[in-house]
């Protein structure tokens, strides 16, 4: 069988390249997957792509180029091991696959490898909306380690598709919600899908608007949702005594500065500064695990079932795959424009 595949080989560069694959020769715990939607990570895969994640250059690494990206994707069963008990044939997947109009796909049943899981999709959604809904799961993170209360302040700096995520999530808990961002766009698109307090202004004023919106006593819970030590910076100026600093994004990108600034008020204030890293979590519900992967999934798409949880409004592109080097470069260098990507890989 035919597959288009999307690969990174070298900094700044995608192609898509064919190859042929043998529904036979599948292992007992591998998946036949044939892509509907892809969607496009604005953090990870953009750091592989413009060489900001160390391991490009490592051989061996899991994202050593020549590189095949993907982050995650929805499409359907075309053949399933002679092991894999939980799918069949025709059934609508969410999986963390590559960029690929047809992929073999293994499944991991050890519980160490939780990126290497499926999940039966909702039928309610369609295929748009559960590839989309992939980024929900970064969002959930913030809001499952931090412990938000009723009533709980929460500055968000970065309203991304994760960061915008992570505001309409916050606010479903109760929360009063302060987000931050410096393109309009993103500030624009926040407002239309509910977000209560939208603040554009540049990054060296935020601390001050958050002191001066919460009466100088700062906000309970701030959350970096662009992965940037500077930012970071910004939450522990921003955050209440004994509040907590959630590190939702990964710093990739260095940046000079005084440490002990940091460090000190963490110290003094007794800030609890926390890793919000998604693949902490089983992939599957269990005796003793409080949220897994597949609970999150079904709980995101309750949400948006419900309409409590936009994220349709946050796709800006929907492209083919001859176009995924394009769209890099608008997510890297375009966001006035660019916010969400996905891939349509029918025919």
């Amino acid at each position: 069988m035919n597959a288009k595949f999307a690969v990174i080989p070298e900094k700044e560069k995608c192609e898509i390249r064919t190859e042929e694959l043998n529904p036979e020769l599948l292992s007992p715990n591998e998946l036949l997957v044939r892509a509907n939607y892809s969607i496009v990570s604005a953090g990870t895969e953009l750091a592989g792509f413009c060489a900001l994640s160390p391991g490009v250059y490592q051989k061996g690494a899991w994202n050593a180029y020549p590189w095949r990206p993907g982050y995650g994707l929805s499409g359907k069963i075309v053949a399933a091991g002679s092991q894999e008990t939980r799918f069949k044939e025709g059934d609508r997947v969410f999986c963390f696959g590559n960029h690929a109009s047809l992929q073999i796909f293994p499944m991991d049943h050890t519980g160490t490898a939780p990126q290497l899981s499926a999940f039966k999709e909702d039928g309610n959604l369609d295929s748009q909306t559960i590839t989309a809904s992939r980024m929900g799961l970064v969002a959930l993170t913030a809001l499952q380690i931090s412990g938000v209360r009723l009533g709980d302040t929460v500055a968000i700096f970065g309203l991304g598709m994760v960061g915008n995520l992570v505001a309409q999530l916050y606010q479903t808990m109760g929360a009063h919600v302060i987000a931050f961002d410096t393109i309009p766009m993103r500030c624009e698109k926040a407002r239309e899908v509910g977000i209560g307090e939208v603040i554009g202004v540049s990054p060296q004023e935020q601390a001050k608007v958050v002191m001066e919106m919460t009466d100088g006593k700062g906000a309970d819970i701030t959350v970096d949702a662009v992965g940037s030590s500077a930012v970071i910076s910004t939450c522990v100026k921003s955050t209440a005594t004994y509040g907590k600093i959630v590190l939702l994004g990964t710093p990739r990108a260095a940046v000079e500065g005084n440490l002990t600034e940091v460090l000190r008020p963490v110290h003094m204030k007794c800030l609890q500064m926390l890793g919000a890293f998604e693949w902490r979590l089983q992939p599957y519900p269990g005796v003793g695990i409080t949220h897994s992967i597949q609970s999150n999934l079904q709980m995101l798409w309750n949400l948006i079932c419900e309409g409590n949880l936009k994220v349709n409004e946050l796709i800006s592109h929907v492209i083919k795959p001859e176009e995924m080097q394009n769209a890099y470069f608008g997510l890297l260098n375009d966001k006035d424009h660019y916010s969400g990507v996905l891939v349509d890989w029918r025919d």
